[in-house]
């Protein structure tokens, strides 16, 4: 038994320790309308966004089951004339 809590903490800890590790950032390309913005233009596009948050059941009861969906519109790394290139 304790072999095995041992072994679910060390998974755990190494688990959270891979979670918080910093990624590397990757420069974005930018284009307009299909053209590549020079490097130092910052594109003037204004993007009007929305946010959701749907929750279910409503009313809950004691010990059910929660569903909670959350979402963005437009989707964050895109838009109809500016799109981000990885």
């Amino acid at each position: 038994m304790k072999m095995a809590i041992s072994v679910i903490l060390v998974l755990l800890m190494s688990m959270i320790s891979l979670m918080t590790m910093p990624l590397p950032a990757k420069a974005a390309t930018y284009t307009n309308n299909g053209i590549p913005l020079p490097a130092g233009v910052t594109p003037d596009v204004t993007v009007t966004t929305s946010l959701g948050l749907s929750v279910s059941p409503n009313p809950i009861g004691f010990g059910q089951q929660l569903l909670v969906n959350m979402w963005d519109n437009p989707r964050s790394q895109t838009h109809d004339t500016l799109q981000v290139i990885p």
